[in-house]
């Protein structure tokens, strides 16, 4: 006979996000042992306002915040509307503060340099998403991922559709 199984326990790794639509809000899973995938969309990063436009400034706030946070970023992949990071926090309260430094000051630079029209929607698609990554096959094999985005992005390698690995954990 088999055991019932009481609680649908879900992937804990993964949160943020088109994840969160409808759903009730609980901390954000992170760890200070493990690196973390970070991803922040926005829907008006297009035209005058890609974040392409304004790569080595986000470049140099990411370095910048990283280091007054001590947030270790291993790897970054700014794309047009979306950027990818690979890092590693010390503790759950700077990387709220690091989180919050940097979606600002990107947002109010592209935002102000753009000359985007202030209006009451948000500047970011969604919550970041992030997703505790393990260490080895995990952790390379999003290095690579990362590579890979960058170069499809500039033009180098063509683009390869990829199965939405996440679809699984959204609503609906």
């Amino acid at each position: 006979m088999k055991q019932l199984k009481l609680l649908d326990r879900k992937d804990l790794r993964f949160f943020g996000g088109m994840l969160l639509n409808g759903r009730r809000k609980n901390q954000r899973p992170l760890s200070h042992r493990h690196p973390i995938h970070l991803v922040l969309r926005s829907d008006k990063a297009k035209g005058t306002a890609s974040f392409f436009r304004f790569r080595k400034y986000i470049d140099d706030m990411i370095n910048t915040q990283a280091k007054k946070f001590g947030v270790r970023v291993y790897q970054r992949a700014i794309q047009s509307n979306h950027i990818h990071f690979v890092l590693k926090i010390h503790n759950r309260e700077l990387y709220r503060y690091f989180i919050s430094a940097l979606t600002g000051a990107i947002a109010l630079r592209i935002s102000r340099g753009a000359g985007l029209k202030k209006q009451n929607r948000t500047f970011w698609l969604a919550r970041p998403f992030t997703r505790i990554l393990n260490w080895g096959g995990d952790f390379n094999g999003t290095l690579k991922y990362l590579t890979q985005n960058s170069l499809e992005a500039l033009g180098f390698i063509p683009y390869n559709p990829r199965k939405n690995y996440y679809s699984r954990f959204s609503v609906g």
